[in-house]
């Protein structure tokens, strides 16, 4: 009975001093993300968005094309804006979550009051190397500053800001070298990421 109470004590010194694990190193690879585009799209919209303000989550879209380069956009209904970007860091085709938060001014308040803004958050499930897409489609917008961040955690990827003018204040130039991209659903939330 000592004996294999000796023996036994043993296997627990030795189990309880083996060496911890490594954690995986792509598990712990931090984010980059860069800005491959950004300005005034059109976009086919398959599903409307859903809700109001703070919690308002995308509409499904598809055939975004890129019309024009620029930070200043015009508040005409049904206009779409924002950027495409590609995340980098851990192995291509690797899944990431990324938060994407924009601040907007609040259009509910009336004209002469000053501005206040509103947080929309959304978590995202992108493929690591893949080139993606996060905008906004005016409606009902007031001009003022909208500001995009793509987060990792509470660790800002990127961010980016747009001014918005009175859609008498601003004509719309298409760039020479504009593009389009078709859009496929991706993993988890409502986003969706180019194909």
């Amino acid at each position: 009975m000592q004996l294999w109470a000796a023996v036994l004590a043993l296997a627990l010194i030795v189990g309880g001093s083996a060496p911890a694990r490594a954690a995986d190193p792509d598990s712990i690879r931090p984010l980059n993300v860069r800005i491959v585009e950004y300005g005034i799209y059109t976009a086919e919209t398959k599903v409307p968005a859903t809700g109001v303000n703070e919690t308002m989550t995308s509409a499904k879209v598809a055939n975004i094309c890129h019309v024009m380069t620029t930070l200043t956009v015009p508040a005409r209904d049904s206009l779409y804006f924002g950027l495409r970007f590609r995340v980098d860091g851990p192995p291509v085709g690797t899944m990431v979550e990324i938060s994407r938060v924009i601040r907007f001014p609040d259009h509910t308040k009336p004209v002469d009051a000053p501005i206040s803004y509103i947080w929309n958050d959304e978590v995202r499930r992108l493929r690591a190397g893949q080139i993606s897409w996060t905008g906004w489609a005016n409606w009902k917008s007031r001009p003022g500053i909208w500001t995009f961040r793509l987060l990792q955690a509470d660790r800002k990827l990127a961010e980016l800001s747009f001014t918005m003018v009175d859609k008498n204040d601003f004509s719309i130039r298409p760039d020479g070298d504009s593009t389009c991209f078709q859009m496929s659903g991706r993993e988890g939330g409502t986003g969706w990421r180019s194909i």
